[in-house]
């Protein structure tokens, strides 16, 4: 099982999209109370739990008293700015072949997340599941995604489409007027996930800016392109959280399985499924950034040490020689 992600190449949009509405005072704030920064967000890509992304919209939203704040991003983000995923996708023949590709891609940008297409009648609804339907915040995710699928069909059918209609989850059920007025198309509600409906007719519109061979951007090609590769495991998903929160300084047991919405019980009985545990995944991950760390940095080992979150060397001594037989002194590159 893999849990929701989002790539920090996509939040870090979304962030410049925010600065640009909201004071950056406010912004600051509403990272410091998801533990991230701009540091994090603008450095090497990647994989940030999907629910940091929507508790940071929520303490947003809440702040500025915005009922519709994922909505009103998603109607200024612009699709290419999805990196080299936007590519695969945009490079697509006609508009039915880049949906095929985009629900094919995005567990390479977004594991855990997934499109869908629901044929009725003669239309075809393109859904999103975020995957976190009951997380706070998540319906910002949620509202603002049906923006980002119309400028997706624009690139093929005009600036000036607009879908038949546009779904989105219960939870937004009560603010009818003001999101309406957001959208300004026909709204329909669902138990969860976002979509937009439009006839099955325009999936044939062929690519106007359609790219030779010698351009395209292959499925295989995006982890590599993209700067980081998906979790394909839960195990592989406790691994990312870890990534980054070594670069925050916390990769206890509890903050990891907060950032996962999970209990630690929960989070340990999963990765007992998989035949491991906190412990051995932990330390599998300390292990492999020590080693880098020895071979490819100049750095002294009481540094080492503390980049990895021991406060005392002889701590980290000790961890390294049951990791690995061999004390860093005497560690060597093979």
């Amino acid at each position: 099982m893999v849990v929701p992600f989002v790539n920090s190449l996509t939040l870090k949009s979304v962030v410049e999209i925010i600065d640009g509405m909201i004071p950056q005072q406010d912004v600051d704030w509403a990272m410091r109370k998801v533990a991230i920064n701009r540091r994090l967000i603008a450095g090497p890509p990647v994989f940030l739990p999907l629910q940091t992304e929507a508790c940071f919209l929520e303490s947003l939203a809440r702040k500025t008293g915005e009922r519709h704040l994922g909505a009103i991003i998603g109607q200024h983000y612009d699709y290419e700015e999805l990196s080299w995923y936007s590519t695969y996708v945009l490079s697509a023949r006609t508009l039915g072949e880049a949906m095929l590709r985009a629900a094919k891609a995005l567990p390479v940008l977004n594991p855990g997340c997934r499109v869908a297409l629901e044929r009725r009648d003669q239309n075809v609804v393109v859904l999103f599941y975020s995957g976190i339907p009951t997380v706070v915040g998540a319906r910002h995710i949620d509202e603002g995604l049906p923006c980002m699928m119309i400028d997706l069909c624009r690139r093929f059918l005009g600036r000036n489409w607009m879908p038949a209609w546009i779904e989105t989850p219960s939870a937004s059920h009560g603010f009818e007027s003001s999101l309406a007025q957001v959208y300004d198309v026909p709204l329909l509600y669902r138990p969860y996930g976002s979509g937009i409906g439009l006839d099955r007719q325009l999936l044939d519109a062929p690519n106007p800016n359609s790219t030779g061979a010698e351009k395209k951007v292959l499925l295989r090609d995006l982890p590599g392109l993209l700067g980081v590769s998906p979790p394909s495991s839960f195990a592989e998903s406790v691994n990312a959280v870890l990534r980054v929160q070594l670069m925050l300084g916390d990769t206890s047991i509890e903050t990891v399985a907060h950032c996962m919405s999970l209990g630690t019980q929960s989070l340990q009985r999963r990765l007992r499924a998989e035949g491991t545990s906190f412990r051995d995944v932990r330390n599998a991950f300390l292990k492999a950034r020590a080693v880098d760390l020895l071979r490819e940095t100049n750095h002294s080992i009481t540094e080492i040490a503390g980049a990895l979150g021991y406060t005392e060397t002889n701590s980290f001594r000790r961890a390294f020689r049951t990791w690995t037989g061999r004390t860093p002194t005497d560690f060597s590159p093979t």
